[in-house]
């Protein structure tokens, strides 16, 4: 399945769904701990205090190679993981 982006170039969280992404043994494991609340409270603060419909969240870039029927992910596995 393809990402599909909005017109602005980013990816909707929602649009992560239903695809497969793979973390190469050469990624660290899953370190995330006072990460993992300050990246909720950002949300949070954000939903609670958007200005308008049109204002999103936007996360640092996940970057991720295309390879058959997953995407391998080369940057920003503790964020992907988090969201999921």
């Amino acid at each position: 399945m393809k990402l599909k982006t909005i017109e602005n170039g980013f990816i909707p969280i929602k649009e992560l769904e239903n695809n497969n992404f793979f973390i190469p043994s050469y990624q660290r494991g899953y370190r995330w701990d006072n990460e993992v609340n300050a990246l909720l409270e950002d949300i949070t603060d954000f939903i609670n205090y958007k200005k308008s419909d049109e204002d999103f969240y936007s996360l640092q870039p996940i970057v991720v190679k295309k390879d058959k029927d997953k995407y391998i992910v080369i940057d920003g596995q503790q964020r992907l993981t988090t969201i999921f």
